[in-house]
């Protein structure tokens, strides 16, 4: 099996952003719960971009559930350029 280091890579920051905001291990599990499905999704290479999408959409949604108003901006602009830096991988993978 082909390991997608640099899709699963690109996820770091999205997680850092995520950790920055301090929550709660209770809720901090829920993200990690997300966290663990993109990188299932992406980790062989082998993915649907609709279903990577959705589960971005999973953590916007938890965010803005649980993140303040202030904050969330931050993460939304990690998982835009996480979203963009999987396509350009994916997108050079699909020419060579």
């Amino acid at each position: 099996m082909i390991y997608n280091k640099a899709g699963v890579n690109a996820l770091e920051k999205v997680r850092e952003v995520t950790a920055s905001f301090g929550l709660p291990l209770k809720r901090a599990r829920k993200f990690n719960g997300v966290f663990n499905a993109i990188e299932m999704q992406i980790e062989d290479g082998e993915y649907s971009a609709d279903a990577v999408k959705a589960l971005d959409q999973a953590l916007l949604a938890l965010a803005r559930w649980c993140v303040s108003e202030a904050e969330y901006p931050r993460l939304e602009n990690a998982v835009v350029e996480f979203e963009r830096k999987l396509e350009r991988g994916h997108q050079r993978r699909l020419k060579g």
